[in-house]
Parts: structure tokens; sequence; C-alpha cells
């Protein structure tokens, strides 16, 4: 087992960097072991060597929605998050920042709770704080089918 300070180093200044990198080392490496890159692009720790390339690539990690079927839609990167967020933000303020009523809220977030894909405090799918997305009139659940829906009717 590698130490923490070095899987964080790895991830963050090498393997996310890397053309192979797509959520798992495509070359076959496995990021928490001693052995290092494949590639060579970071050393081997506790007296490993480097971890043979693999010839065939890793299948990408399974993206599962709630209820553990594949989901359609691939997580969201942070930028994604981001512009996700501001459009969000604007709908809200544009319908005159309609909020659901505690009830309602407590459904929507209970819900979230109960999913796979809530983490302490924020879905792991379109990375949201689950807590106040579920608040908004406007929002409904990305997941498809979604766990619950917009309070407000889309405009046609």
């Amino acid at each position: 087992m590698i130490e923490q300070r070095v899987f964080y180093d790895r991830l963050e200044n090498h393997c996310k960097l890397c053309p192979h990198w797509k959520g798992v080392c495509l070359k076959g490496h496995a990021l928490a072991s001693d052995e290092g890159c494949p590639l060579q692009k970071f050393p081997p720790v506790n007296g490993a060597d480097y971890a043979p390339e693999r010839t065939t690539a890793a299948p990408a990690p399974k993206i599962v929605d709630c209820c553990g079927a594949d989901s359609r839609m691939p997580p969201l990167n942070w930028g994604q998050v981001l512009a996700s967020f501001a459009k969000s933000m604007a709908e809200w303020i544009k319908a005159g920042l309609p909020l659901v009523s505690h009830k309602t809220h407590g459904m929507r977030y209970g819900s979230c709770k109960t999913c796979l894909q809530f983490h302490r405090f924020y879905c792991k799918h379109c990375k949201c704080v689950a807590y106040l997305k579920t608040k908004l009139a406007t929002e409904q659940c990305p997941l498809d089918p979604p766990r619950w829906f917009s309070a407000i009717a889309p405009d046609e």
C-alpha cells in the first residue's frame, strides 16, 4: 500500500494529465500499487518495479445510475458543473426565485439520500449540492429516469 501523499501526487501531477487516463489507467496501472507508471511518468515505490504495459485497454469505469442500471448520461466534469449551475441560477431567477414546500423538499432530498449517486452531501452524477438543489422549484434530478421532477411546468 502506498502513502496517501504519493497516491494524490501521482493522480494530480501525472495520471490526470496523461492521455491514457480515463478515470482508470488504460495502460493497466493500478494507481494505488507500489509499481511505477508503465510509461515511466512516475517511479515505483517500496522497492517495486515499473508496471508492465497492457496491450489491451482496460474498460472505462461503468457508470451506473441510482438503481444500478447503466446511465445514459455520463457524469459531468467541473466545467460542465459550473455551466449547469449558472444556467440553473438564471432559470431560477427568471422564474421569480421559487422554492418548494418543506414537505416537497423533504421528499426530494430523501430520494437523493437513498440514491447510490449520493455521497455525503452531493450527487456524484451531476455534482450538485443536493440539499440546495432539491429546494429549487425549477430543478429536477438529471438521472434517467429522474428520481424527482421540477415543480414548475416547462414553457411550451
